[in-house]
């Protein structure tokens, strides 16, 4: 090699180097092109200034529309990303990226954490005041991609039970808000979906009149400026793309928490702050229940409205969904959509002669009793828990939506003081509408049509009594049985209409296992995990043992209760081979052999697959290729899912896992080289032989303790729990107390001791002599406020109304001195803890001070603790010195013979001098006494009295 060529490559070689030592950071800035809102280049002087500084490294920041802010994420061109709440649960659903910090946006002065939406309309209109008044409106949105500029409002119509597209006569959309208010002014649109805030903030630029317009269902929250007609959500996020290190993420994360409101990064900018990241899974909820998310964890692609439509079941897309076709027109600039879903509509026929009408209604009456007539059979009173649908208690205005199942709303209610849950069990026979349909203005045919309709739905249900029988032995069999991993079925119910048939279940705290294992902002650790495959396990245990296979594993079908147990649901429908749930099925079922505990198994490992990996099986691939690749039992290697290492549970980080090896077993392509169900919860519990109890129960016992724990560092006070078990709290209201006695104490000498011994050996005399302190405040029923260094501060008279609390304190002092006498400075036997005591009795408040999710501390306040402390400060060692007040109440009770005055008076800061008192001890009783014996000795007239008292 030349000379030439060596010195090329040692100077190419430094230059890579020194690249490689000097990577950039690529922070990409979500742009907003709403002219009611500040420009979100405003962020920029934060990330090229206070985050630059703390990471050492040069910041590059861009402003980036939502198509190459995606592009950035997918590629993985960008370190990190500022972007609205909506654009987070897309990026974390999609590409898994993680929140650091939350804006604190300061809206109208007031800084605030939150966004919100608003229902807006003209003030002059009447007929618009709940959220039910926007059917058959005109409405207008800024995007289906906003989240306050439109899926907030569109949620809360969901909850309602109406859909965006499915309600209203005509949905516009427009590029901002301002446009969106003009229209609204001059009657182009009925409704305008905004921002809460935008409508006051363009009244005070002078851009509108504010009296024009007024919010529909109208909502007020104390810590938001603005009435809003939504709930609050999370505001912007700061976020970092999932290979970006922890010690980074943590560096820059701590950089703009450092940034107060009256930092210049912040004054430049339209926030006050930053935040700890708040809980976006509501968001990602949001968008799954009104169908912005995808089932394979991507966001739809919003490039043509029209596109974005899905009908609900009973209805169809119709050829073409354009307005003109409806003699509506779309005004310049929207774009307009109008309802595109038509209902199914039963078979007509043009011309009937009477008698054949005749004859029709006939045959519908007659097959429409015998269908009644084995609906009644079917759900036998005798064999199952029949409810009455007015025992019920649901709201048929506005009825609680807590998700959807394939055969409409589930709705939550109550039962007997229960909370529960109802659903269909299998689609209703009549044609009324009802609140579990997904589209709830059901048009009613009439004349020959509804007989017509009638007597379909009767020979369907009579052709399918076979079936129906089959499901509802079913819920009978759901019904009795109670296992701690089934959901607990309450009783079926048929409908308002009596043509439907209901099942109740008990409500289910935490949802489904679907939204905690696809929600990527959740940590699921093992034994989280672990608990969940062993709750399922035992609860399939079960049901083999009673005879039932089949069940429907999917994580749509499997819910958490308030403790995280995981329960088996009570749906009546196995896995259909004509969806996408058929990946789930054995071979030998998909050739059409019966369901059984072998091919259970086979569910149960792809049900382990998407709790250990945290993905759905067969990721992007075509179900119909996949299922033809199973059914090839005869290939070198069967299809089965792909082991990858996205977001997968450290229980399968290696290829010699136990967890994954047991996965794998249950795919055998043959049914006998499976293990069966109880082989394989005994596995499953022996990957933790330290610790086999379920999660559920160790939730329990921890919060048992915390329980205990509270207890015993906060008062009982009602205002204190709230405070505490409250999220949003910031402080707990401050509390009044009369009379209150207050006792503090330190060691004499403590300083010395504490620079002079081992710190090991400070530790263990503090700890005996608190531990001995504990022990008697129970005793006396006082109540412990804090412990600093070598001082002990306790009270009576706190917790409630105890009026010998001075007495009590004044006692617990002098077994408090005896205690300290036990316990050895270093072991020594010479040498005894001395204890300075003082103590007042007075007025004081008490409240919590910091932060209730940081290190909340309970304290007292007031002058009768400010006394207290100098009368401990101005006692003698091992001595007890006390205030007047304490003073003269002692003196009127059984202590009274303990009470001496002390000579002179103590100076207390902020006060005059103060007359003070000291309570003897046992230990200043027996002084006292020898005092009085020598003076007997001293004064004794002869020799003999002398001799005998020396004696």
């Amino acid at each position: 090699m030349s000379l030439w060529t060596c010195l090329m490559t040692l100077i190419a070689g430094m230059m890579f180097l020194t690249c490689a030592c000097t990577a950039d950071l690529y922070v990409g800035i979500q742009t907003n092109e709403d002219p009611a809102l500040p420009s979100a280049s405003d962020y920029t002087s934060t990330f090229s200034g206070r985050v630059q500084e703390a990471v050492g490294e040069t910041v590059n920041t861009m402003v980036l529309n939502d198509v190459d802010l995606f592009a950035g994420v997918a590629n993985a061109s960008l370190d990190f990303v500022l972007v609205g709440a909506t654009s987070h649960s897309c990026l974390a659903y999609s590409h898994g990226i993680s929140p650091l910090v939350s804006v604190v946006r300061l809206v109208s002065g007031q800084a605030t954490p939150a966004v919100a939406g608003a229902i807006v309309t003209e003030s002059s209109r009447t007929d618009l005041v709940a959220i039910k008044d926007l059917t058959n409106k005109r409405i207008g949105c800024s995007g289906l991609d906003q989240l306050t500029g439109c899926q907030s409002q569109w949620a809360e119509m969901v909850d309602a039970g109406l859909g965006l597209f499915e309600a209203s006569s005509q949905v516009l959309f427009a590029n901002d808000s301002l446009t969106l208010l003009h229209a609204l002014k001059s009657g182009t649109m009925d409704v305008a979906f905004v921002q809460a805030g935008q409508l006051e903030g363009l009244a005070t630029d002078g851009v509108l009149e504010l009296g024009d317009y007024k919010l529909i269902a109208t909502r007020n929250f104390a810590d938001f400026p603005y009435p809003t007609s939504t709930r609050l959500y999370p505001a912007p996020v700061v976020s970092a793309i999932g290979r970006v290190s922890p010690q980074l993420r943590s560096r820059v994360a701590r950089a703009l928490l450092e940034i107060t409101s009256t930092d210049k990064a912040a004054m430049d900018g339209i926030y006050s702050r930053f935040t700890a990241p708040y809980d976006y899974t509501q968001i990602q909820t949001l968008q799954k229940e009104i169908g912005f998310l995808y089932t394979n964890n991507t966001c739809h692609t919003v490039k043509s409205v029209n596109d974005f439509v899905s009908c609900p079941q009973g209805f169809s897309r119709t050829a073409n969904d354009s307005c003109a076709s409806r003699g509506l027109t779309c005004p310049e600039p929207f774009t307009c959509v109008c309802n595109p879903c038509v209902e199914d509509a039963p078979v007509t026929h043009d011309t009937v002669s009477p008698a054949v009408y005749l004859s029709a209604v006939m045959a519908g009456l007659l097959i429409a009793c015998v269908a009644v007539f084995v609906s009644c059979k079917l759900v036998n009173p005798s064999r199952v828990t029949l409810i009455a649908f007015d025992d019920l208690c649901i709201d048929a205005e506005n009825p609680m939506f807590i998700g959807r199942s394939g055969l409409g709303h589930v709705v939550r209610a109550k039962y007997q003081g229960l909370q529960v849950v109802v659903k269909r069990a299998f689609p209703k026979m009549g044609r009324k509408p009802s609140i579990f349909d997904m589209h709830r203005e059901v048009s009613g045919a009439s004349g020959l049509c509804s007989m017509m309709a009638l007597a379909c739905d009767s020979v369907r249900r009579i052709l399918s009594t076979k079936s129906i029988q089959r499901r509802v032995d079913g819920v009978w069999e759901a019904s009795r049985m109670r296992h701690s991993n089934l959901v607990e079925s309450i009783g079926v119910c048929l409908g308002a209409h009596g043509d439907e048939i209901l099942i109740v279940n008990r409500y289910m705290e935490k949802g489904t296992l679907n939204d905690l294992v696809h929600n990527t902002t959740v940590d699921m650790d093992q034994d989280l995990v672990l608990s969940i495959l062993r709750d399922v396990a035992c609860g399939l245990l079960f049901l083999h043992s009673k005879g039932i296979v089949g069940k429907n594993l999917r994580l749509h079908h499997l819910l958490l209760d308030s403790n995280y147990r995981c329960r088996i649901g009570t749906s009546l429908h196995p896995m259909d081979r004509n969806s996408r749930a058929a990946v789930w099925l054995a071979p030998e079922v998909l050739h059409g052999g019966p369901r059984t505990c072998a091919s259970d198994v086979y569910a149960f490992g792809f049900f382990m697959y998407e709790v250990l990996y945290r993905a759905e099986p067969f990721e992007g691939e075509s179900t119909s290729v996949v299922i033809d690749e199973i059914m090839d039992t005869n290939a070198d290697l069967p299809k089965r899912p792909f082991l990858g290492t996205k977001r997968r549970s450290l229980l399968v980080s290696t290829p010699e896992s136990p967890i994954q090896a047991l996965m794998i077993s249950c795919w055998a392509t043959h049914p006998a080289d499976r293990p069966d169900m109880e082989t394989m919860y005994s596995l499953i519990q022996q990957t933790t032989p330290d610790d086999s109890s379920s999660l559920a129960e160790r939730l329990m016992r921890e919060q048992a303790l915390n329980k205990d724990l509270i207890d015993r560092l906060f008062p009982p006070f009602s205002e204190v729990r709230e405070a505490l078990s409250s999220k949003n709290s910031r402080s707990a209201p401050i509390r009044e107390h009369a009379a209150v006695t207050v006792y503090y104490s330190d060691i004499v000498g403590f300083t010395e001791l504490s620079s002079t011994m081992d710190a090991r050996k400070v530790a263990d005399m503090l700890h005996a002599l608190y531990r001995g302190l504990d022990d008697l405040i129970g005793s006396h029923g006082l109540f412990k406020v804090e412990t600093v260094g070598d001082a002990f501060f306790c009270c009576g008279n706190l917790l409630g109304d105890t009026p010998d609390h001075v007495q009590r304190v004044a006692e617990y002092a002098i077994a408090a001195v005896k205690h300290a006498k036990t316990c050895r400075i270093d072991g020594r036997a010479n040498r005894e803890i001395l204890l300075r005591i003082g103590i007042h009795t007075g007025p004081v408040v008490s409240s919590i001070m910091g932060s209730m999710m940081a290190n909340p501390r309970y304290t007292l306040l007031g002058e009768a603790v400010t006394v207290a402390m100098r009368m401990e400060n101005t006692a003698e060692p091992g001595r007890i010195q006390c205030s007047e007040e304490v003073a003269s109440i002692l003196q009127k009770s059984h202590l009274s013979n303990r009470v001496k005055r002390r000579p002179g008076r103590v100076h207390v800061s902020g006060q005059t001098s103060l007359r003070t008192y000291w309570i003897a001890t046992d230990d200043d009783a027996i002084i006292e006494r020898q005092q009085q014996k020598l003076t007997t000795i001293m004064t004794s007239p002869n020799v003999e009295d002398l001799q005998s008292s020396l004696k």
